[in-house]
């Protein structure tokens, strides 16, 4: 037995469903159709509960799981529904029925989500806000993405690279809605089962890419206590790993927030495709020149539910076949990337076996990474670069970024500096020297 109740409300001749849980009280669930519908509460009145105390919890009313409740005001005649009616709430019934069967079965696995109405929105957090407070590092610097990589893979959401204030900015004229996550290792919270499971899946990664833009951070970077502390109230954070959603509209307001820890990538692929089709609904022309029975309505909702189950279920097979080419086309690249480093750590073992026998080489000694010292000669001609090749090839079990430091005169070559690098050693008129192999800070 759920512990929540499906409400199907009939309120002139439309049906709306909202889930409440059953320890809310009859007068709760007024005060939200008083928002929804501008109805006073004292006004409404339902035929199928009588009982005149509605500070009860709803368990009390006997509804199950699921109850179709036609709502009127109390000046109106309560007429009855027509037989199509009748017909059409009992498909509904069965059909909300089986979804909801279907969600009480999902939930074991679905963590909290927050969603908010159009009159919410009114009250919610505008993107713009966060640009009064300073924003933590983006994970899409180069060093943190490569840390990202070495641990979940290339498989996950194409991070911007920009700072949050810009991403802010760039994204006010783009049609896709846009995505806050954030992550803390503090306080034991590791948002490695959300990556694995959720946010690196295939089809995830596709969705998001396609239909959504992605800011990044990592809250623990903040310089500021008072910056972060700001930031979790703005965004309404209550756990991490966070993911918070943005409309597409100027404003960009905040529409979902997921909190919690997500292991089902399903889920959250639903959650994620469910908010892009809402923001980018079907166009339905407006049929309503002519006065219509609530037949009717019923048939064009009914049609409408189809079309958007429909194109529900179109989205989600072409995401899922998206999904199949991206996870191939990775593992191709990523076998070619084995193969070509493959082959290049063969030409540098062959290039390095013999030393140059002329007599115009020049010789160096290097005080490698574990205190060994290594001599070694090498042609004139030859580039700075291939001592850097020399030193992974001494190192090649372990991969590390490191830097060359000459003692006399002191000087620091680095691995990027390419304009050192591409000269020869006679162009930078280096005679023996002996170089200190020091581990990148």
């Amino acid at each position: 037995m759920s512990d929540k109740i499906l409400l199907a409300i009939n309120y002139q001749s439309k049906v709306y469903s909202f889930t409440f849980h059953k320890t809310n009280t009859l007068y709760e669930v007024k005060q939200f159709l008083n928002e929804k519908f501008q109805i006073p509460i004292e006004k409404q009145e339902f035929n199928e509960i009588k009982i005149k105390d509605d500070k009860l919890p709803l368990s009390t009313y006997n509804l199950g799981d699921f109850a179709l409740l036609n709502l009127y005001k109390k000046e109106t005649t309560k007429t009855p529904l027509h037989s199509s009616d009748s017909v059409y709430a009992r498909e509904l019934q069965e059909r909300l029925w089986k979804e909801m069967s279907q969600n009480d079965q999902d939930e074991k696995n679905t963590d909290e989500l927050i969603t908010f109405s159009d009159s919410d929105l009114e009250e919610t957090l505008q993107l713009s806000s966060l640009l009064e407070i300073s924003p933590p590092p983006c994970l899409s610097k180069e060093e943190t993405l490569k840390q990202f990589e070495g641990k979940f893979g290339t498989i996950h959401p194409q991070f911007s690279a920009l700072s949050l204030d810009e991403f802010i900015e760039e994204t006010k004229s783009s049609d896709k809605l846009k995505l806050i996550y954030l992550y803390s290792f503090s306080g034991g919270e590791i948002p490695d089962e959300f990556c694995q499971e959720g946010l690196c899946d295939a089809k995830v990664t596709v969705l998001i890419n396609e239909h959504y833009e992605i800011w990044a951070g990592n809250l623990d970077e903040f310089e500021d206590e008072d910056d972060e502390d700001d930031l979790e109230d703005l965004l309404q954070i209550k756990d991490y790993p966070y993911l918070g959603i943005f409309s597409n509209t100027p404003n960009s307001r905040l529409v979902s927030v997921i909190n919690k820890k997500w292991h089902n990538a399903e889920n959250l692929f639903l959650i994620l495709l469910d908010q892009h089709l809402k923001n980018h609904p079907m166009n339905h022309k407006n049929k309503g020149l002519l006065k219509k029975t609530s037949s009717v309505i019923i048939r064009e909702q009914q049609d409408k539910d189809y079309e958007e189950s429909m194109r529900r279920d179109q989205e989600r097979e072409r995401l899922y076949n998206l999904a199949k080419e991206y996870v191939q086309d990775n593992l191709l690249k990523k076998q070619q990337s084995i193969e070509k480093e493959k082959k290049m750590k063969e030409e540098i073992k062959k290039k390095f076996q013999n030393e140059p026998q002329t007599k115009d080489t020049i010789q160096f000694l290097f005080l490698n990474l574990n205190g060994e010292k290594v001599r070694r000669k090498f042609l004139p001609s030859e580039t700075f670069e291939t001592l850097f090749l020399f030193i992974e090839y001494l190192n090649e079990e372990e991969k590390v970024d490191f830097k060359l430091v000459c003692n006399y005169p002191l000087k620091e070559y680095q691995r990027n500096d390419q304009e050192t690098n591409q000269k020869t050693l006679k162009e930078l008129k280096l005679g023996q020297t002996m170089f200190l192999v020091r581990k990148n800070d």
